[in-house]
């Protein structure tokens, strides 16, 4: 049994990822703490201070503030803080984003991260390109960089046993013998989801319908892409959660799950199409090139039409074989191994001392 004290920071109890590593780390017999979220939280968490290693996820709920003086102080005084308090430490970071999402006050994430990294022992990264961006654009040394694949969702999900036609008919409420496009996912403005509202409003095939589908994270959304949607009948956007036990149903039930992302290092996501065998058609955009073939890959609008175009012509074999091999890409890519391969490192960054 490993006897380090690791904290995972910060922690988010419904967010799928990190309680499948704290599971699988449970099954190796590792035991992973919690440090609380907000910088005097987190350094009030109890016995934080015996901590052998603190693994950051994200460093946005420390630093963020409605105001960009606040978010620099904040940030300021965070540094400073984990600076002091290292002493024999070891930080290491799952490398998620390098700014948030939205993109506000971008210069104080970069700040951030300048004087971050400094304090870091070592990296975590799911893929090549994020690697490579901390390579060139942060000069950090490859040797401090582990590539660890994503776990795959494989497990994760009942299989869907029912009838696809009647499932769209009666759960999702739309047509059932149309060629089916499915936006399933969180639903924010660097996910592309109107640039995919544009480009199916022009696509030649009308046995064609667009499925969106998740929970919106600004109201404001739901309004632009209802006045988006308005008059177009193959266009369905039903926002809100879709329930764990009908995410395989809606997958399974789809012909082609898209991902018009503008930005993104990983997409978990695409993890989760990709382990449902789903046909995966995606932008040109971080690592998604490295998991999903050259004709399934838009660089841009017109692109992104013709794609569509093709894929909705294809036979029900051949989607379902574009679904296979995407599966296969990622099947051996468990959680298992994820916990396994960080444990490794976690041990080998204390054998230093």
């Amino acid at each position: 049994m490993n006897n380090l004290k690791i904290f995972f920071t910060p922690y988010y109890k419904n967010n799928p990822y990190q309680k499948r590593i704290i599971d699988k780390f449970r099954e190796i017999e590792v035991k992973i703490d919690i440090a609380a979220t907000g910088t005097s939280a987190f350094f009030n968490t109890p016995k934080l201070h015996t901590a052998d290693i603190i693994h950051f996820h994200w460093f946005e709920p420390f630093i963020k503030s409605n105001s960009y003086l606040k978010s620099l102080f904040k940030a300021m005084v965070f540094l400073l803080r984990l600076s002091f308090f290292k002493k024999n430490k070891k930080y290491v970071w799952t490398v998620h984003n390098l700014v948030n999402h939205e993109k506000k006050n971008v210069a104080i994430d970069q700040f951030f991260l300048k004087y971050f990294t400094k304090l870091l022992d070592a990296y975590f990264v799911h893929n090549l390109f994020t690697k490579n961006k901390l390579v060139n654009e942060l000069g950090i040394a490859e040797e401090k960089i582990f590539l660890i694949p994503h776990g795959n969702y494989c497990e994760d999900y009942s299989p869907f046993l029912g009838d696809k036609k009647a499932f769209k008919k009666d759960i999702i409420k739309i047509p059932e013998d149309k060629f089916t496009f499915t936006f399933l996912g969180n639903i924010r403005p660097y996910k592309g989801v109107l640039d995919l509202i544009s480009a199916f409003k022009r696509m030649n095939n009308d046995n064609c319908q667009l499925l969106i589908c998740g929970h919106v994270t600004n109201p404001k959304d739901i309004q632009l892409i209802n006045k988006e949607v308005l008059g177009f009948s193959n266009i369905h956007f039903k926002p809100g959660y879709v329930a764990d036990n009908e995410i395989q149903g809606y997958i399974k039930t789809s012909d082609v799950t898209v991902y018009p992302y503008k930005d993104i290092l990983t997409s978990g996501s695409l993890i989760l199409g990709m382990s449902l065998k789903s046909a995966c058609l995606v932008s040109n955009v971080g690592s998604m090139t490295e998991l999903i073939p050259a004709n399934c890959v838009f660089k841009d609008s017109d692109d992104l039409v013709n794609k569509m175009d093709v894929l909705s012509t294809k036979e029900n074999s051949e989607i379902e074989s574009l679904g296979e091999a995407n599966f296969k890409k990622i099947e051996t890519n468990t959680w298992l191994a994820m916990a396994t391969s960080l444990n490794e490192v976690y041990s080998n960054l204390m054998k230093s001392y």
